[in-house]
């Protein structure tokens, strides 16, 4: 009995099966790159978010200081919506949240208004900044930031008397008043990101400066 061997072709077919396997890995390899350039892109607007949220708490500081310098609060610029706001170096907008007896631009005497769960803001009265002015009322970047506060003695802040001593009177230590706040910063940002903050801001009552606004 004669066995014929014949290995015509065998060479193709194992090029096949090898541009097969490369074909898959190719394959494997575009849709892992495609997952991590997506994942580094929300990663991106994450941060940028997250960033812009920060900055708009450090901003929402300087103008709460502002406001503080201005006694009866910032001067009305307009109305929209039957609602006062103040418009601040042409990007800056602080708007009108409470009007029991004194000015309402006045947010330095604003209390703490809101409710936050899960970081979502609960307040019927609205922001008391908005940044930039063009984004308001767009689809687009915007941050608004909510602030309140109260006032509190700092510690050391009492009144002693010295009678019973050689030298009698009263003698106040030294401390004072400061006002304790609340800033809460949200950034809407883009592919509907959004991130929020909490930052806590101390003003020493008296250390009050020329009103700019």
């Amino acid at each position: 009995m004669k066995i014929i061997r014949n290995d015509d072709g065998f060479v193709l077919i194992v090029a096949l099966l090898i541009m097969v396997v490369l074909t898959i890995i190719g394959i494997a390899a575009t849709r892992n790159t495609s997952l991590e350039l997506m994942i580094a892109g929300n990663d991106k607007v994450h941060k940028r978010t997250l960033y812009q949220a920060e900055a708009g708490a450090v901003l929402s500081t300087e103008v709460l200081e502002q406001n503080i310098n201005c006694l009866t609060g910032f001067g009305k610029t307009g109305t929209v919506g039957g609602i006062d706001f103040a418009d601040l170096e042409g990007t800056i907008r602080v708007w009108s949240r409470t009007t029991n007896g004194r000015n309402a631009l006045a947010m330095y005497l604003d209390p703490l208004p809101w409710t936050t769960t899960n970081c979502n803001i609960t307040d019927p009265l609205g922001p008391n900044i908005s940044y930039p002015i063009s984004n308001i009322g767009s689809t687009v970047e915007l941050t608004d930031s909510y602030v309140g506060g109260h006032a509190e003695m700092l510690p050391g802040g009492s009144l002693q008397m010295a009678s019973g001593y050689e030298r009698k009177g009263k003698s106040a230590a030294g401390g004072g008043t400061a006002r304790i706040y609340d800033i809460i910063s949200r950034h809407r940002g883009l592919n509907n990101s959004q991130s929020t903050l909490i930052f806590g801001w101390r003003h020493l009552v008296g250390e009050e400066s020329e009103c700019k606004y």
